[in-house]
């Protein structure tokens, strides 16, 4: 009987031992499991943070095609204008030296000090006139087109906000926010100008 109650204590502490290292290596478990969906959860918000980003690098990639182009236009259309001005200038020089010297007691005139004659004088003063005019109907086309698209901003902004609480673009920089942007990350993008 003695032997038997030795041998049922030993195996009754190897049993505790047993269950002891059990609960340890599912306590350690637990933890490396906890450390898991955390770093998954890290993962997707990376995720998301790098599709915003790649989103945003876009639109600054085609502003910045939409500005190459534009600048090549408008290099382009000044080299036009040069070459116009330089004609122009040609055939002034051309017209000067063709003209007679103009005795020095005559009144001096716009037709006189060019060497144009008056039709040609008044054609090329009513073409610069026209142009002008023609421009500044360009400007203010394309000023009145400005504000009538601030306007549609601003009634856009209002209604959207008077719908949803939340903020479709950034006040500062005018970006608009995609949808999938969170209210924090939003925030935080504001919150980068103040930086």
């Amino acid at each position: 009987k003695q032997n038997e109650l030795e041998k049922l204590r030993k195996e009754f502490e190897e049993i505790n031992e047993s269950q002891n290292d059990y609960m340890i290596l599912k306590n350690s478990f637990n933890e490396i499991e906890k450390r898991c969906v955390k770093h998954q959860k890290s993962e997707i918000e990376v995720k998301k943070q790098f599709a915003i980003y790649k989103e945003f690098v876009g639109d600054l990639e085609r502003k910045v095609q939409d500005l190459t182009e534009r600048l090549l236009a408008g290099g382009d259309e000044y080299k036009a204008l040069y070459r116009k001005y330089a004609a122009l200038e040609r055939v002034l020089g051309k017209t000067n030296r063709q003209s007679t010297p103009i005795p020095k007691s005559s009144p001096t005139t716009l037709s006189n000090e060019t060497g144009l004659n008056e039709e040609a004088l008044v054609n090329l003063l009513r073409n610069s006139y026209a142009l002008q005019q023609q421009d500044q109907e360009q400007k203010q086309v394309h000023v009145e087109e400005e504000e009538e698209e601030e306007e549609k901003k601003t009634i856009i902004t209002t209604q959207k906000s008077d719908v949803n609480e939340e903020i479709s673009e950034c006040p500062m920089c005018y970006w608009e926010f995609p949808k999938h942007l969170t209210l924090e990350n939003k925030k935080e993008h504001i919150e980068n100008h103040f930086a």
